[in-house]
């Protein structure tokens, strides 16, 4: 699937959002893990239920570190958004299964100051179908995890040195702890 469809998708998702067809449900805080290319980190997410069978979450990230050792600095910046489109299968007591697939968007610049090759920018475009569960630990609060199969696109991209240039694929087990707080019980 092409990237620009991909962001059609998503927006059109999120026009659907913000013209009243979805009840905010909440924020949360995930950690997502993968095997794959689509890069690790911290994201924070926004829970939309559009019916009883629908709910979407839209997520962004941003993180940068500096990191020095003999060789130099080396300055990396992660940053992405993504869609989460999920199905609720079955609800028992406090634990909520469900089924779903997230696409991403991420991108990972890297520049050393002893680089030969320039900086290094990574885009991956992933979409990731999983299962997951969601744990309500009290009225408002739930903490979830899920796990699946991260399919992976995308491209290396050096600034001083083209031949070094690449396409990239593949894909990892994906994994993902996200702690939730709900807008209003009955999550």
């Amino acid at each position: 699937m092409r990237r620009s469809t991909i962001f059609r998708v998503i927006f059109a998702l999120g026009a659907a959002i913000l013209s009243g067809n979805a009840a905010a449900v909440g924020i949360g805080v995930g950690y997502f893990n993968t095997g794959g290319f689509y890069l690790d980190g911290t994201n924070v997410l926004a829970t939309f239920r559009v019916n009883d069978k629908i709910v979407l979450e839209p997520y962004a990230q941003y993180e940068t570190s500096d990191d020095a050792d003999s060789n130099g600095t080396t300055s990396t910046t992660i940053s992405g958004y993504g869609l989460g489109i999920l199905s609720p299968l079955e609800k028992r007591d406090n634990l909520t299964m469900y089924v779903g697939v997230r696409i991403a968007d991420s991108t990972l610049t890297q520049e050393s100051s002893s680089g030969s090759l320039g900086k290094l920018t990574i885009d991956v475009l992933s979409i990731i179908p999983l299962g997951g569960v969601d744990y309500a630990l009290s009225a408002n609060f739930s903490a979830g995890f899920e796990i699946g199969y991260s399919f992976d696109e995308g491209k290396n991209t050096y600034d001083r040195s083209s031949s070094n240039n690449s396409d990239i694929s593949g894909g990892g087990v994906f994994s993902s702890l996200i702690m939730r707080y709900h807008f209003s019980s009955g999550n």
